[in-house]
Order: structure tokens, then C-alpha cells, then sequence
């Protein structure tokens, strides 16, 4: 049977691909994923298979598989749950490699007979599924995007170092759609679907050794296999790679949705929560914290610990981040004397020279200072990482100050975030120029110091896993 790194890889990325069910009506499933994958560049090779057609946008098109002259890397299977065995069946003639079913009405609606003899199938015909009840893959870094999800009618793909594994893949588009938006770019999302046989823990330990993911991201509804899944996840860890992740179906109304979803057994939640921390894994309190997080990890420098500095522009928005800080297990130190002799020498004498740093918004008027203050707190030897605090810094002020946050960020060893709570429209020039020289920035004090704490428990589970001590059990 083919290896699950060598199925992965037929999916993420494949040569060539026939398209079971293909259309001409761009409206159909069929017609949408063929369209989605020339916009957006596929440039292997593309069989569109409809017996009731001979060309589809150009293409020659097949009465079925094994009517294609060439082998196949993937076959998505655009079809009905009962056309979807069948076809299956005709696979092994131009030998896929992996195949990707769309079709809902398997475990997820209580068809556990029909999802059994699916995967018996592909198993005797030594293919690897994706699915079923999955809307496919979108890979942005090779153009190989083999789904029909709406978030392709973007005129662009983003690409980037977050890989994404999603077991709904609706909620997973609509997520994704909102980090291009603001600039967070992926590597790929994997709509994993009911998971009849590639699950999660493959998908982890696959992304384990790609050179392309920085980070691991999950969408998660339930773990069938939790030895599996450790072991992927530390892998992952191993490799120097977090993995973040949200959990649904916490409540017993989510837990029914979860299993009228996927088919998956959502599990008690305090379960799912000690495991998470013994594993490794970086638990993501609401789901959209996921790219939060995830987008700090993939851009910044691991901090040392867990000892942050604060600069703000606001008093007020000092005491809320102190208090985000003691909520969220960060330490806010003391600075040491140099330091805080250093900075009386630049904050005006009515401001805090002390963590948090509250520099006051009259320092407008000469913002180089602002670049002083964050390199002093920086340079304190018990300051693991920084979080700056702006509140109502404009345009075009904005955009000086995120000049020298970019140029600091270069700089330092020390990861540095920015919660920037003014509207994004007085402040989009700073905004967007952090954003794409990939100094994360946050629209509240809570994300920016969660992104942290994700940061810093990254560390400790790093050094655990190394030493061998994380959930050896």
C-alpha cells in the first residue's frame, strides 16, 4: 500500500489530477473546482472525467478513469456517496495515488456501513483517502488549490509558513478568508473531512518534516487515535514546528453538532484539555485566537520565557495589559536600574518608567523617542519578550513609528508584538507595513498577549520534549 508521506504529497501537490464529475456549469461543485484551479495556477496536468462531455474549458474530457492515458497523482471525486465505491473501484487502472471525496451521507449521517466498505476499498485498491465530507485542499505555495471552497473566489491565494488542518471545512475557509485579509499567509488548508482514513495525526506528522510549515494550525472536532496523535504532535515539536489548535464541541449542544458533522465523538472537554498541555499542543481559547497565536509563531523569535516588557502610549492600557498578563500566566518583572535610569532620561517626567512603560501620548511630538524606550526595555537582560500597547497613534505617525518597530524587530533577539486598538482605518499605513515585514499585530491587548503566552509555553514544551519529560504516559 502507499505510504501516507507519499498520499500527502500526492494531495497537497500533485502532477496530475482527474476531476469525477466535472462540468461545465461553473455554478456545480465539479465546474467550481475546475475553474478554482486555473485561476488560481495549476500547472499539472488536468483530466476532467464526464461521460456526457467531450471538452471542458478546453480540456479533453474522459468517460471515466480508466479511459485517462497516464497515471494519476489525485482523483477528486466530485460525485454522490453512492457513485463515490464505484468509483473508486476504477482507480488502481491509472494508478492514483490519493483521492479526495467530497460527498457528505457517510459516518457524519449515520451511514457507518457505507463509510466501512469506502475505505475497504481503497484499502484493496491501495489508495489513500481525504474525506469524505471534505470540500479538498488549497495548497497557495505550489498553485495547487483542489477545492471548491468559496474562499477561492479571492483574486489571490496567500501564501505563507502556517499549514492548516480543519476537520469542518466551511468554518475553516471562513477563518482563513479573514487571515488573508489581513495579511497572514498559509502554506495550505487540508479540509480533513470525516477522517474514514487520513486523519490529523497523518496530516501533523507529514507537516512535521515539510521545509514549507513553520507552523502547525488545527481545527479539531475529535481524536480518535490519542496515542497517534501525541506522537504526531510531538514529532512536531521535535522538529522545532508548535502546533496550536482549537477544540470544539465543549458544550453537550457542540458535542451533538460535532457528531451530526463529521461523525466524530467530541469527548469531554477537561479531558481534551489536560491532554492538550501533557501533549505539547497550544490550546487556542476562542476559535479565531488559532491564527492569532499561530501567526506569532510563525514569524517571530522564541522567546527565552516568559518575562514580558510593556510599552504603552496609554496609562489605562497599561493596567488592562498588566491584568491580560496575570490572567494568561506571564510575567511582567521589575526593570533593572540601568534601565530604568536609561528611561527617565527619555519619558517625560509624568510618565511610568517602570513594566509596564506607560511613555504618554505626548511623545508624538518626537517619536524617535518612542524607538529609544522600546530598545531600552528590549535591551533589559530579565525581559524575554515585548509587547507594545499603541492607542490612538494615527496616520501618518503610524507609519514612523512601525518603521523603527520593524527595524527593532530585525534587530532583537526578543520577539515583539504590537496591540494596536485605534480603528484599523486611522492607523491602516503603520498596520499594514508591520504586517508585511511580519511583526504581528493585534486589534485588542487580550490577542497580543495570548499570542505571547502561546509563545512562551512553545519554550517550555520544547525543552521538555527534548529532555524527554512531556506526557511520557
Amino acid at each position: 500500500m502507499l505510504s501516507t508521506e507519499e498520499a500527502i504529497k500526492a494531495l497537497l501537490n500533485p502532477d496530475s489530477v482527474a476531476v469525477v464529475g466535472a462540468t461545465k456549469d461553473a455554478t456545480k461543485i465539479g465546474g467550481r473546482l475546475l475553474n478554482y484551479m486555473l485561476k488560481h495556477g495549476y500547472a499539472g496536468k488536468l483530466y476532467p472525467v464526464n461521460p456526457r462531455e467531450s471538452e471542458i474549458l478546453g480540456f479533453k474530457c474522459y468517460e471515466n478513469i480508466a479511459a485517462i492515458p497516464e497515471p494519476i497523482d489525485l482523483a477528486c471525486l466530485v460525485v454522490s456517496a453512492q457513485a463515490a465505491i464505484p468509483l473508486l473501484q476504477q482507480c488502481p487502472a491509472r494508478k492514483v495515488r490519493a483521492a479526495t471525496v467530497f460527498a457528505s451521507g457517510f459516518g457524519e449521517a449515520g451511514q457507518v456501513d457505507a463509510q466501512r466498505e469506502l475505505v475497504n476499498v481503497a484499502r484493496e485498491k491501495s489508495i489513500r483517502l481525504c474525506g469524505p465530507n471534505s470540500i479538498g485542499v488549497v495548497n497557495p505555495n505550489d498553485h495547487a488549490c483542489t477545492s471548491f471552497s468559496p474562499l477561492l473566489d479571492a483574486d489571490t491565494t496567500l501564501g505563507g509558513d502556517i499549514a492548516f488542518v480543519t476537520q469542518s471545512g466551511a468554518l475553516g475557509g471562513s477563518l482563513v478568508s479573514q487571515a488573508w485579509e489581513r495579511g497572514i499567509g498559509f502554506r495550505c488548508m487540508i479540509s480533513s473531512g470525516n477522517e474514514a482514513d487520513l486523519d490529523t495525526s497523518d496530516y501533523i506528522r507529514y507537516l512535521a518534516g515539510d521545509s514549507e510549515a513553520k507552523v502547525i494550525a488545527l481545527l479539531v472536532e475529535g481524536v480518535k487515535d490519542a496515542a497517534k496523535f501525541k506522537e504526531a504532535v510531538q514529532l512536531a515539536i521535535k522538529a522545532g514546528k508548535p502546533v496550536v489548535a482549537y477544540k470544539t464541541g465543549r458544550s453537550p449542544i457542540g458535542k451533538l453538532a460535532v457528531q451530526s458533522h463529521t461523525g466524530s465523538l467530541a469527548g469531554e472537554e477537561e479531558v481534551y484539555l489536560a491532554a492538550f498541555r501533557q501533549w505539547g499542543v497550544i490550546r487556542a481559547p476562542q476559535v479565531t485566537d488559532v491564527f492569532d497565536i499561530g501567526m506569532a509563531l510563525a514569524w517571530l523569535l522564541m522567546p527565552r520565557g516568559n518575562k514580558v516588557g510593556i510599552v504603552s502610549t496609554s496609562g489605562g492600557a497599561c493596567s488592562v495589559v498588566a491584568d491580560v498578563c496575570f490572567d494568561f500566566g506571564l510575567e511582567i518583572p521589575a526593570l533593572t536600574a540601568e534601565t530604568g535610569s536609561a528611561l527617565r532620561q527619555i519619558v517625560p517626567s509624568f510618565g511610568v518608567t517602570t513594566n509596564p512603560v506607560d511613555v504618554t501620548g505626548q511623545m508624538m511630538t518626537t517619536p524617535e523617542k518612542y524607538r529609544d524606550v522600546f530598545r531600552t526595555v528590549l535591551d533589559d537582560p530579565g525581559i524575554d519578550s515585548l509587547i507594545i500597547m499603541l492607542t490612538m497613534v494615527t496616520d501618518p505617525w503610524s507609519l514612523i513609528l512601525a518603521r523603527d518597530i520593524v527595524e527593532l524587530s530585525r534587530t532583537s533577539a526578543k520577539p515583539i508584538c504590537v496591540a494596536w486598538t485605534a480603528s484599523r482605518s486611522l492607523a491602516v499605513q503603520g498596520i499594514e507595513f508591520l504586517m508585511k515585514h511580519k511583526v504581528p499585530v493585534y486589534s485588542t491587548p487580550e490577542k497580543a498577549v495570548l499570542a505571547m503566552k502561546g509563545m512562551a509555553d512553545f519554550t517550555t514544551f520544547s525543552r521538555k520534549v527534548m529532555g524527554g519529560s512531556l506526557a511520557a504516559g
